[in-house]
């Protein structure tokens, strides 16, 4: 930062404990970790689950209420342009608010909207809006995990804490996808989708919960 403050006699020093260990991803599961780890790896598949299910089949929900090709395209963008919204929301948010409690919030009123969007008569009307706030607080919480397993890890294991914690969540992303056809395959009505969705949030939700009573960030 500043040229010349330091030379090559200058020694630094760290808070954080050196870790050795062949297995970086070993390191993930010891005992001070493994809680963080898991409901992190949780958190991130389910929250992912809900997000690819909803924005995946939002427009076949949409064309099985009888509205047309535009509007089906209207609902599935209004879902994606809450996820931007959100994501630069939840940054401001965390900033100055305990993260556990933001996204762990975020989360459960993704679901009330969700439930209130199952329980409506669908009309672009009563969609959009509900759709909107669904995308803010769904879509923030996957990009808020990513900081969340960043403050997880200590320096030598982090940039291995948040991949694998992506990696898990890709799964749930797949499989997401996938669940609405099979939802739709055993012959319940597009809405129930939005129900369906209130089981992975509600465990993303207790996984973000339990994180913060657990093991709150990395202590050094």
């Amino acid at each position: 930062l500043v040229p010349g403050l330091a030379d090559e006699n200058t020694e630094f020093y760290t808070s954080e404990e050196r870790i050795v260990a062949k297995n970086t991803v070993g390191v993930l599961l010891k005992p001070e970790y493994r809680v963080g780890t898991i409901t992190l790896w949780v958190a991130m598949l389910s929250i992912l689950f809900a997000n690819y299910l909803l924005s995946t089949w939002m427009p076949s929900v949409a064309k099985a209420s009888g509205m047309d090709m535009g509007h089906w395209a209207l609902v599935g963008a209004t879902f994606q342009i809450g996820g931007v919204f959100g994501n630069f929301f939840v940054g401001m948010v965390m900033d100055r608010i305990e993260h556990h409690k933001v996204l762990a919030g975020a989360v459960i009123l993704g679901g009330i909207f969700a439930a209130i969007l199952a329980q409506m008569h669908l009309t672009l009307g009563s969609m959009v809006p509900l759709v909107f706030l669904i995308g803010i607080t769904v879509s923030c919480v996957s990009t808020g995990l990513f900081a969340l397993a960043a403050h997880t890890y200590p320096t030598e294991v982090r940039a291995t804490g948040v991949s694998w914690s992506a990696g898990i969540g890709r799964l749930g992303s797949i499989t997401g996808s996938g669940s609405g056809a099979l939802i739709l395959g055993l012959n319940f009505a597009p809405s129930a989708i939005f129900m369906f969705a209130l089981i992975p949030l509600a465990v993303s939700a207790a996984a973000i919960i339990i994180k913060g009573i657990k093991q709150p960030s990395y202590s050094r």
